[in-house]
């Protein structure tokens, strides 16, 4: 994840910082075209990070491209990334050599603005930001997303079924994430269900950058996108409110129909906090599925609530899992565990049962991936693989069920089989 940085013998540091033992040997030079810092961790690696762009002072008329470079020598840890701030304020954490981003000007104040960055590594040690003035011109924001409807998505073929792809922990900025979006895309999908988290803390410049904008990343299947909001999207606000904005006044909860299916998205998150059965969530969810005539319902959300991951189940919604076997749900989809796990399907209690809800977990669409922390005889399949399990979930929807497939980046099928549907109350 590193890249060296190259710096002619005429640059030198504008702010040299210590950390630790260390001393830092460059003086600062005022007006350096190309910003520096070094410093020294307490493991005695040496860390120079360099803002080349935008130059020292600029005027910025609109989106501007934001580019650092790190160069780390003696043995260190992984670079995790580089931290960018906005007079102090978070805007993005870039994973991924080359460190750069787009500065959308139009989401701040016109006038100065001093933008920072910071780099992490692994094992928890981050470098003295390196801050750099620049100034704002006045910008006009584009039109605003329409308000949110829930997508039908692009009718398939007569007598052909519905293609879904769905996939969770994604959006990022990697290359696995753009991979994973080359794969859905090879399947030309009629719908996508994006199953959560935008990373690294869902700011608006991340929804932007990293779930993407223009067709970049996911945001090439926006027209028949319908979300769910994942925990990483409330790390800034107690509402997730760039995600809500980014979909344009989307709500935490709603349904629709497509052919044969009725689709249902929550917010299982522990931040929203609605696993009570006297919940709003809750009570809208139980006369949803009592209104539904649909043979077949596929609800999906962030948390799974079983789950073979380290990050605990959603054991605060159980309720909820209860009322999907009483309704007869056909499939349940999430992500929030970075890795791929199909449960056999189960009964309200949780027990094994051939008339029960299939659970589906694919939090595969391009972060790193967890391993699995524990083993369960309810598991029907299941892969944390890093090397080969980054991929997506495909189903393929008829009147009488559900045919899916996790296929991986390499073009792998690892789970394929049929789920069928058992009509609603």
């Amino acid at each position: 994840m590193t890249s060296p940085a190259s710096l002619a013998s005429a640059v030198v540091a504008v702010l040299v910082l210590v950390v630790g033992l260390a001393a830092a040997d460059s003086p600062s030079v005022a007006g350096s075209s190309t910003p520096c810092a070094s410093s020294v961790a307490p493991q005695a690696f040496r860390v120079t990070l360099c803002l080349t762009a935008p130059a020292e002072g600029a005027t910025l008329p609109g989106p501007a491209t934001v580019h650092a470079t790190v160069a780390v020598s003696g043995t260190a840890p992984d670079v995790e990334g580089v931290t960018y701030s906005l007079d102090g304020a978070y805007v993005l954490s870039d994973e991924q050599s080359p460190y750069s981003f787009t500065l959308h000007t139009y989401l701040y104040a016109p006038g100065r603005h001093v933008l920072s960055a910071s780099v992490s590594f692994s094992g928890g040690y981050a470098t003295p930001p390196l801050s750099l003035p620049v100034i704002f011109a006045p910008a006009p924001a584009p039109p605003p997303p329409p308000p949110f409807t829930p997508s039908t998505g692009t009718p398939p073929a007569p007598g052909a079924p519905l293609v879904v792809a769905a996939g969770g922990d994604g959006a990022s900025g990697l290359t696995r994430e753009q991979q994973v979006a080359g794969l859905i895309a090879s399947w030309h999908p009629n719908l996508f269900l994006y199953l959560g988290d935008v990373y690294e803390q869902a700011s608006s410049e991340e929804m932007l950058n990293f779930y993407g904008e223009q067709g970049s990343f996911f945001s090439r299947f926006r027209a028949i996108t319908n979300p769910t909001v994942g925990n990483h999207e409330y790390t800034l606000s107690p509402t997730a409110q760039p995600y809500v904005d980014y979909w344009g006044g989307i709500p935490h909860y709603y349904s629709y129909d497509i052919g044969a299916w009725h689709f249902v998205s929550l917010d299982d998150t522990a931040q929203y906090g609605q696993g009570a059965v006297t919940s709003p969530q809750y009570r809208w969810l139980a006369a949803d599925l009592t209104r539904n005539t649909k043979p077949c319902t596929l609800v999906y959300f962030h948390r799974p609530f079983f789950t073979l991951d380290a990050d605990a189940p959603a054991t605060e919604y159980t309720a909820y899992w209860q009322l999907f076997a009483a309704h007869h749900v056909t499939l349940t989809l999430s992500g929030h565990a970075h890795n791929y796990q199909r449960w056999q399907p189960l009964d309200g209690d949780g027990a094994v049962s051939a008339t029960g809800v299939t659970s589906i977990v694919a939090g595969t669409a391009g972060q790193w991936l967890s391993p699995f922390t524990r083993t369960d005889p309810r598991v029907a399949a299941g892969f944390d693989n890093t090397g080969t399990s980054s991929g997506a979930l495909q189903l393929r929807l008829s009147n009488g069920g559900a045919a899916f497939l996790f296929q991986n980046v390499s073009g792998q099928v690892l789970d394929h089989g049929e789920v069928a549907c058992r009509g609603g109350t």
